[in-house]
C-alpha cells in the first residue's frame, strides 16, 4: 500500500450499541455489542441494520414499521476509551415470538449479544 492509498483510507470507529425489544405488555430482551461505523453518530442520526424476514414490529413514539432503521436516542462518549455507547430507539413487536425472532436476527447479522428475558 503506498502513501496515497493510506491517505484515502477511512478509519472506522467502534461504537457499542444497545437496542431493547418489547411487546405492548412485556420487556422481551435486548441486543448489544460493538459495531464498526464510519463516524461516531449523533443523537437523532439513524443507523440502518440488515433486516431479513417480515416482522410485525414498530419503532419510536410514532409507531413506524420496523424496516431496519433505528434512530439514536442517547450517546455516551467515554473518557480515555476508543468507543462511544449509543442507545437506539426501542422496538415493539406484536408478539413475544416475533420479538424473539427479531432479536435473534439482529444478533446473527451483526454479531451482537442477544439477551432474552423470561
Amino acid at each position: 500500500m503506498d502513501f496515497r492509498e493510506r491517505e484515502t483510507e477511512q478509519k472506522m470507529v467502534r461504537v457499542h450499541v444497545d437496542i431493547s425489544v418489547f411487546t405492548e405488555n412485556t420487556a422481551v430482551g435486548m441486543v448489544s455489542g460493538p459495531l464498526e461505523l464510519a463516524i461516531v453518530p449523533q443523537i437523532g442520526d439513524v443507523i440502518s441494520f440488515k433486516a431479513d424476514g417480515s416482522f410485525e414490529a414498530f419503532v419510536g413514539e410514532k409507531k413506524l414499521p420496523f424496516v431496519g432503521h433505528l434512530r439514536i436516542t442517547n450517546r455516551i462518549v467515554v473518557v480515555n476509551q476508543d468507543e462511544a455507547v449509543i442507545v437506539l430507539e426501542d422496538i415493539t413487536a406484536a408478539t413475544r415470538e416475533g420479538a424473539e425472532r427479531l432479536l435473534e436476527m439482529l444478533g446473527r447479522h451483526h454479531e451482537l449479544f442477544v439477551d432474552v428475558w423470561e
